[in-house]
């Protein structure tokens, strides 16, 4: 009888990889579910994280994805003419 895979590591993530994220914080399970539905919709090459500050900022070690810190990437929006980057207050 041959063995079933039951669950792989999303390929977001870096092999061998451990979050740091806080034992309990669920940031880990956040970034864990957004790699599975980036593997499940065949993104994970097409896709950039902007990090955040603080605690988010540790998934850069984590994911094998394009990331930026957020004020470049801000920058790079406004350059290219994006409403997203635009201050909404």
């Amino acid at each position: 009888m041959s063995e079933q895979v039951v669950y792989t590591r999303p390929s977001g993530i870096y092999d061998g990889a451990v979050t740091g994220f806080c034992p309990g914080c669920l940031h880990s399970a956040a970034v864990k579910t957004i790699l599975e539905v980036l593997d499940e919709l065949d993104m994970v090459q097409k896709t950039a994280w902007v990090q955040g500050v603080g605690c988010g900022g540790l998934a850069f070690n984590y994911m094998n994805l394009d990331t930026y810190p957020r004020r470049m990437a801000v920058r790079a929006l406004l350059r290219a003419g994006s409403s997203a980057a635009a201050p909404t207050r």
